[in-house]
């Protein structure tokens, strides 16, 4: 069995989950992944989908057997998947509001239950979640308030950022849960991101700001991932065993809570 540090995306179809995949293998890892099509001929490549528990138990006795038996160590955990859209609270069903935390929260939640087994087996026991600034509600009031109209986004991510904001939560309590046993959790902030998820925002960005997208800067996809991957292999280095909670941009700057 290799050596190598072992890295499973959650989310790994498209999109950051998928360039993740393909980095985190650059950076030497033993990289597996979830992804919501049929079953991957790439051994590697496991189907579940966020908001299916027992698709995601799956995936973690597939990866168990991919890696010899026993509960198959696991050094870190990248849960990507999301749903995003610019849909506004006054029309917004509220089914359809309970979408965005079945996804985005409870999701991830679940994909932290089903690997749980198989990061405890690990020395580095690392939990990422990707997560937003508009997630921030201090940032989002402070906006509101102070910035003009014309410099805001002209496009709704309410839904979005408050199931962010949820998740932000799940992550704080996922690290008091767990800080006994030395776990690592980190929310990450990748930026905006030129995704197919993205390309509304983005238009709707470009057609008042300009290309690139003016005060919000629009970033390619490859950028943000570069920035996440070092992210993670310095708090990987440090090889300390202490438990660590950090909310970080994709540049790892530490961002408000």
């Amino acid at each position: 069995m290799s050596k190598n540090p072992t890295a499973l995306v959650v989310g790994a179809s498209r999109g950051i989950g998928r360039a993740l995949l393909s980095q985190l293998t650059q950076a030497g890892y033993d990289t597996y992944g979830t992804i919501r099509t049929s079953p991957s001929s790439q051994s590697n490549l496991f189907q579940a989908d966020l908001t299916d528990s027992s698709s995601l138990t799956e995936a973690a006795e597939q990866f168990k057997k991919t890696r010899g038996g026993g509960e198959g160590s696991l050094d870190l955990l990248i849960v990507s998947g999301a749903t995003m859209s610019d849909e506004l609270y006054l029309t917004l069903s509220p089914d359809r509001l309970m979408e965005y935390y079945d996804i985005n929260v409870a999701g991830p939640l679940r994909a932290v239950r089903a690997f749980l087994p198989a990061l405890r087996q690990s020395k580095e026991k690392t939990i990422v979640l990707i997560s937003s600034l508009a997630s921030n509600a201090g940032i989002r009031a402070k906006n509101a308030l102070t910035m003009p109209k014309e410099d805001r986004l002209p496009i709704s991510t309410g839904p979005y950022g408050s199931s962010k904001a949820a998740l932000n939560c799940l992550a704080i309590g996922l690290y008091t849960e767990l800080e006994d046993e030395g776990f690592k959790v980190i929310v990450v902030h990748p930026g905006l991101v030129n995704t197919d998820m993205a390309q509304n925002m983005i238009k709707r960005l470009e057609e008042k700001f300009g290309q690139g997208g003016g005060p919000w800067k629009v970033l390619e996809v490859e950028e943000s991932v570069a920035g996440i991957v070092d992210v993670v292999k310095k708090e990987a280095g440090k090889k300390d065993g202490k438990a660590v909670l950090r909310y970080v941009d994709w540049t790892g700057k530490d961002l408000p809570w």
